[in-house]
């Protein structure tokens, strides 16, 4: 009855779910968190608050480490880019009616301009290093005056950006240490999973 109702087992156990988030955060690129592996003691009916960010160490016991994991190393090497893709998408339609003041310029006593713009993007980055960006702008604008000797007018621009770096921040070691360093966190003891049914 003591182990089952140990508040200080209860808190450790969710260093489980919180240090497989931590290691779908660092797989998209992002730094890791950590996870706070202290065992707090002396609870006396309640949790023992804890620090934020990092995982933090909880008072009233001791820490394993600083928040369960050297957070002096996190901020060394190159910066790591975010693995999810971005994708983009941009369009609007634009209709202008302008009053011409002088007939010359336009030919017509009023101008009517239609605008259709449509603007998309596309980037991602990959443990290597490798970053893509996929950029696309199509446009057509039309208008009633009889001087345009091309009417409506198109125009349409693709451009493809491939950056990959030679030296710093190349390489699989580099980009990926976060998630190494995220499932390296030490977990529960073997002696709390063995807890978790009630002893008979």
């Amino acid at each position: 009855m003591a182990i089952e109702n140990n508040l200080d087992l209860a808190y450790f156990r969710y260093n489980f779910p919180i240090a497989q988030t931590d290691i779908l955060r660092t797989k998209s690129g992002a730094q890791a968190n950590g996870v706070n592996t202290s065992i707090v003691q002396g609870t006396q009916g309640g949790f023992a608050a804890s620090t934020g960010g990092g995982g933090g160490s909880s008072g009233g016991g001791f820490s394993a480490g600083a928040g369960g994991i050297v957070t002096s190393t996190l901020g060394a090497g190159t910066a790591v880019s975010s693995f999810d893709p971005y994708l983009t998408f941009q369009g609007y339609v634009d209709h202008t009616t302008v009053q011409e003041a002088n007939q010359v310029l336009t030919g017509v006593p009023t101008l009517k301009t239609n605008t259709i713009e449509v603007l998309s993007s596309y980037s991602q980055s990959f443990p290597i290093g490798t970053g893509v960006q996929v950029n696309y702008l199509g446009q057509r604008v039309a208008s009633n005056t009889p001087y345009n000797l091309i009417n409506p007018e198109l125009y349409s621009n693709f451009q493809l950006i491939i950056q990959q770096p030679i030296l710093a921040g190349f390489g699989i070691a580099t980009n990926e240490r976060f998630i190494r360093i995220a499932s390296a966190t030490p977990r529960s003891p073997t002696l709390l999973s063995k807890h978790r049914s009630s002893p008979p």
